[in-house]
């Protein structure tokens, strides 16, 4: 073994003796006796630690932010600002008048294992308050719902990029509405730009729900 400036070599004794000779550039050799675990301290601190580089790719539209566990596993958050998207219903389609909104995706092993979105009344700041819009298809803690849909071959963060418009697009039903006619006040204030916002109990803000989708996603 060398280094820049000397070598070096170890002997091993058959008694336990271990003897460390050094010699530099004028060939003047040096030894002494050195122990096991001086020898096993060298070795580890030799290890070459192999380090993983994974890359976020294309930024896609309305990136927020991003988590990344490894090649296989990363979440995406997107913010839509207030505007006009589509809604599908049963019997026909239109543009309504949404919040600014926040989306969450979470892929494993390029699946769509989860995915949330929140709105936010006003634009996005590090502790804006996050609430839920009466979506007929989300459940009480944002989470989507897609019936028997599944979504996969996502294989970056730039893949997930059309999943809001999915969404805005996929036919909406009754399931989580208590009444078709609660939903057709919910269409009607919309159209207008009036948004029926509730306050999660806890005051959850962004900053906090980042906290939340990270331990999610990370379990």
């Amino acid at each position: 073994m060398k280094s820049s400036n000397s070598m070096f070599s170890l002997a091993f004794y058959d008694d336990g003796e271990i003897t460390y000779t050094s010699s530099d550039e004028n060939k003047c050799q040096k030894s002494k006796l050195v122990c096991q675990d001086d020898i096993m301290k060298v070795f580890q601190n030799s290890i070459i630690k192999e380090e993983y580089v994974y890359r976020l790719g294309d930024i896609p539209k309305h990136y927020q932010n991003a988590f990344i566990l490894n090649d296989k596993s990363f979440c995406l958050i997107q913010y839509l600002p207030k505007g006009k998207y589509p809604l599908a219903t049963a019997d026909k389609a239109m543009k309504i008048w949404y919040p600014d909104l926040l989306f969450c995706w979470m892929v494993k092993d390029q699946k769509l294992r989860n995915s949330y979105v929140f709105a936010i009344d006003g634009p996005l700041e590090k502790n804006s308050q996050i609430y839920k819009y009466p979506f007929s298809n989300v459940y009480e803690d944002g989470h989507i719902c897609w019936g028997a849909n599944h979504f996969n071959n996502f294989k970056n963060l730039k893949s997930l990029e059309n999943m809001p418009y999915i969404f805005f697009t996929a036919p909406s039903n009754f399931d989580l509405i208590d009444s078709n006619s609660e939903y057709t006040k919910i269409l009607n204030s919309a159209k207008n730009g009036l948004f029926e916002l509730k306050k999660f109990s806890d005051g959850f803000h962004y900053e906090a729900l980042e906290k939340q989708l990270y331990i999610r996603f990370n379990n």
